[in-house]
């Protein structure tokens, strides 16, 4: 069972955009024979506007067949990214119950 409480909440302006997605491309995904932890290595990639990144955020979230979540892991980073210049990533997750068949990658970038 999933559940979460929601601490805080900011009202945006849609002409003030904070957060942006970044495009995920992913190289590889490994499973250990185990099904208990899986290494991700891609890029991601801000796509378009002229606007100065000062952060990303990646999650890997790890599914079992059932598609139950598993595993979450976050990685937070204080970079500049320019658009269209990849930026490599490689993120380790670990299942907390049950073997991993898939893992998501999900990014963002904060301006």
């Amino acid at each position: 069972t999933i559940s979460f409480n929601l601490l805080t909440a900011t009202r945006l302006n849609a002409d003030e955009m904070r957060l942006l997605p970044l495009l995920v491309e992913t190289d590889e995904s490994l499973i250990a024979d185990s099904g208990r932890a899986s290494t991700i290595s891609g890029s991601v990639l801000l796509e378009g506007g002229e606007v100065e990144i000062s952060r990303i955020t990646l999650v890997a979230v790890a599914y079992d067949a059932a598609g139950n979540v598993v595993g979450l892991r976050r990685f937070e980073e204080e970079t500049t990214l320019s658009v269209g210049v990849p930026y490599p990533f490689r993120i380790e997750v670990f299942s907390i119950g049950g073997r991993i068949a898939t893992v998501e990658i999900y990014a963002e970038a904060e301006s």
